[in-house]
């Protein structure tokens, strides 16, 4: 009875067919965009688009920071699906065609595994080799993969205490504690300077480095649990604030959060949905922080520069 039913149903109910593929949504959106592009993004700006550690989460991917200014672009890390998070919040993936440095702060996975498909992706499209600023550990796992790109070895300007200039950017890098090759990164590009902690504890050379910068980036992969962060040599957000108001800074902007930390998510206000990339915002009164100057950062999280600095 049941198979003749089913017969029945499929043969008073035959398949319709669309005209509509792939390419032609692709098209649509795009082309919708293009309409909005002007009130997504400002003229310059950072963009957060991975937020946790270790592992992607429902709510939040792993490390990647894109520092956007109109003549040029770079990436601090690059972990899984740094590709796929442009394309989702930018499906004209205009935000990444100046991009011509990523500076890599370590080789553990949740900070390097997206740097091949950038990598592609730039080459193929727009016929350039970009930079890569990173450890020869980092460079001898790239080259495995890809060849279309120009290494920057980071250990040697440590150990030179030279800048690197590079483009439009003056960079400067510091040892950092937390793995073998891990470092700091501070960055000057036009008036503005971020700088940019990667992995690490608290450090008296990431605050020299930091001293009146515009935006500090700071780990905070643990809320409260120093004991954890001393044995896996990352900070807690306290320690991360500590290190922030030595620097005298503008900003301070939290990131790498434990994903099985859910406190963080109380700093965020609850009418922003992390998962939605409609969401991507610019107004800095979305943070519940009583320091203004402190922020707590989620994928997607869009930091106007231009308007604040």
């Amino acid at each position: 009875m049941y198979n003749q039913m089913s017969f029945y149903f499929n043969k008073q109910s035959p398949f319709i067919f669309s005209d509509v593929n792939k390419q032609t949504i692709k098209n649509y959106q795009v082309s919708e965009h293009n309409k909005n592009e002007k009130n997504y993004f400002p003229k310059d700006f950072l963009l957060f688009l991975g937020t946790g550690c270790a592992v992607p989460s429902k709510t939040r991917n792993v490390s990647s920071l894109l520092l956007y200014t109109e003549k040029t672009s770079l990436l601090f890390d690059c972990g899984e699906d740094t590709f796929g998070q442009v394309y989702r919040c930018d499906p004209t993936l205009n935000i990444i065609s100046n991009l011509n440095c990523i500076l890599l702060s370590h080789s553990h996975a949740d900070h390097i595994l997206g740097t091949c498909k950038i990598i592609k992706y730039i080459y193929q499209k727009h016929k350039r080799r970009i930079h890569i600023l990173c450890s020869q550990n980092v460079n001898n796992f790239i080259q495995q993969y890809v060849t279309e790109y120009v290494f920057i070895g980071v250990m040697d300007y440590v150990n030179s205490k030279k800048d690197i200039i590079l483009h439009e950017y003056t960079i400067k890098v510091e040892k950092s504690d937390h793995f073998m090759d891990s470092v700091f990164y501070s960055v000057y590009i036009q008036n503005f300077h971020v700088t940019y902690s990667g992995d690490c504890r608290p450090s008296c050379k990431f605050i020299e480095m930091s001293k009146n910068c515009d935006v500090m980036v700071h780990e905070a992969t643990y809320n409260t649990e120093k004991d954890l962060a001393e044995k896996r040599k990352h900070s807690t957000e306290e320690e991360a604030k500590e290190v922030f108001y030595k620097s005298k800074g503008k900003y301070l902007i939290l990131t790498h959060f434990s994903n099985r930390n859910t406190s963080y998510n109380n700093n965020i206000n609850n009418n922003n949905n992390n998962n939605n990339i409609n969401n991507i915002t610019n107004n800095n009164n979305n943070i519940t922080n009583n320091n203004n100057n402190i922020k707590y950062a989620y994928d997607y999280y869009l930091f106007d520069l231009s308007k604040n600095i």
